[in-house]
């Protein structure tokens, strides 16, 4: 059975087109402060991104090393507590503009749909080719 999913490169990679094009819509109608957020949200979310990557990898490894399992499993939440705190200094301490950092946030889940649909849409001929479709 072929599968048609997106890698987290491809994810990355239109994540960051899609932050870059929202900071620029909100740089024209908004504000500098309103894209530079958007820049920071988005930049945030590929930063938690790879970091999930690289702690499945790492939990995926330990599971099937047998050691530590525990530990590896502990690592995710953990990740998640120190970008919870990052988005709240920012948001909070460093003041960046909410709506901004909300559409830079939101720029993840608009490039990991849009991402999925180019990979199903590059694979529908494949399939078809095999008879699968």
């Amino acid at each position: 059975m072929n599968w048609a999913v997106p890698t987290i490169q491809g994810i990355q990679r239109t994540t960051a087109l899609v932050v870059v094009a929202a900071a620029g819509v909100l740089l024209a109608a908004d504000s500098t402060r309103a894209a530079a957020a958007c820049l920071v949200g988005g930049g945030l979310m590929m930063a938690n991104l790879y970091l999930l990557a690289v702690i499945g990898r790492m939990i995926v490894g330990l599971a099937q090393g047998g050691a530590m399992v525990r530990v590896g499993a502990l690592i995710a939440p953990f990740k998640m507590l120190i970008l919870g705190v990052a988005a709240y200094w920012l948001v909070v301490w460093v003041q960046v503009d909410g709506l901004g950092f909300c559409v830079g946030v939101a720029a993840q889940i608009a490039a990991i749909l849009l991402e999925t649909v180019w990979v199903a849409l590059r694979a529908r001929p494949l399939l078809a080719e095999e008879g699968k479709v």
